[in-house]
């Protein structure tokens, strides 16, 4: 949600997690946001991101390009292949 709130309209945020049940908590907190309709939710695998290439103006990765361990490289190749020519990829 603060994602939303930080990109300009029409600007959308997509949430992807592999975890059924953080996806059900994140469904939760996005319907009662004001930003809700800017939010969509995916299940995925950082592995295998289920996007196009060349689809995100911003990749941001929370706490999981790290995991599985000593696989940092394949993971953040495959944000670099869904982001646009020229975007930004942050990692926390």
């Amino acid at each position: 949600m603060q994602l939303a709130q930080a990109v300009p309209t029409p600007s959308r945020v997509i949430g992807l997690d592999i975890f059924p049940a953080l996806l059900k908590s994140a469904h939760a907190r996005t319907a009662k946001s004001l930003d809700g309709d800017r939010i969509r939710l995916a299940s995925g695998d950082m592995r295998q991101l289920p996007f196009a290439d060349n689809s995100f103006d911003l990749c941001w990765s929370a706490d999981c390009l790290g995991y599985p361990a000593a696989q940092h490289l394949p993971l953040l190749e495959e944000a670099v292949r869904v982001a646009k020519p020229g975007a930004t990829i942050a990692v926390l």
